[in-house]
């Protein structure tokens, strides 16, 4: 009886959370089987995620270019100006907040899971990825900033108003053109979902390594003549610190362009 309230002080924490691998046991007992090893996860699971996104980002896309169009036809009764534009809303967080943090949570927490991931009863899986989700879908959702694709969509669509204007061509004519841009295409969401996915796999990447112990980190491109400068300045680096910046400026592949190939 000493000694196992021995090693319930010397390997517990508060007597509940273990700091060391519960195989530990008394003397006199079994110690229990060991865990087995984690559901395999494949890029399958990452892949199948990437199409759900696509398909989201497709609708949402589609619902604005209706919403612009029937915005800007209002505004034609007394002549279109670039300035219309600004005067739609493009408040895209209030609309889709939610749902784009909740896609993301999902990817980044199969991406934590893919990657190897060691949860704790402090860092689990859903946690960091309901927290990386939140901040990462407000990214994507402001109306200003790097990342934000409701203010490229913006700028773009006051492009083709001005162009529209300039030209001196017809309501129908911009709305052919907002209707054939790349801004509210499929290839556009693609482009999205695609980017979102490749970004959660090199941030659970890291995060996941970091879980190991494992202290570098190297960049891995695909090898081929596709591979740009940015990502080949990346993995010119080899093997360097998790704490180290790579030569292209970047911390991980999660930090990359758009479309990024880079795992």
């Amino acid at each position: 009886i000493n000694i196992f309230i021995l090693l319930k002080k010397t390997f517990f924490f508060g007597g509940d959370l273990p700091l060391l691998p519960n195989t530990i046991a008394p003397l006199g007992m079994a110690a229990p089987p060991p865990a087995g090893p984690p559901r395999s996860r494949s890029q399958q699971d990452i892949d199948d995620i990437e199409v759900d996104m696509l398909d989201a980002w497709e609708r949402r896309l589609q619902k604005e270019l209706r919403g612009i169009i029937t915005h800007l036809t209002k505004a034609d009764r007394r002549a279109i100006e670039p300035s219309d534009v600004n005067s739609y809303d493009w408040d895209w967080r209030d609309d889709y907040g939610e749902e784009v943090a909740d896609e993301i949570a999902i990817a980044y927490a199969e991406a934590l899971a893919t990657t190897g991931f060691v949860a704790t009863p402090l860092m689990g899986i859903q946690a960091l990825a309901v927290r990386y989700a939140r901040a990462r879908a407000g990214e994507l959702l402001a109306e200003s900033g790097r990342w934000s694709v409701s203010a490229v969509t913006r700028e773009g669509v006051r492009d083709l108003v001005a162009q529209t204007i300039e030209e001196g061509q017809s309501l129908n004519w911009l709305q052919k053109r907002l209707r054939e841009d790349y801004l509210f295409s499929r290839s556009r969401a693609e482009s999205i979902s695609r980017t979102e996915t490749g970004r959660v796999l090199g941030k659970a990447s890291m995060q996941s390594f970091q879980s190991q112990g494992i202290e570098g980190k190297r960049w891995i491109t695909a090898g081929d003549d596709r591979v740009c400068a940015y990502c080949r300045a990346g993995a010119s680096d080899d093997v360097i610190p998790m704490s180290r910046h790579f030569s292209n400026g970047a911390m991980d592949t999660g930090d990359s362009h758009p479309r990024c190939r880079c795992k």
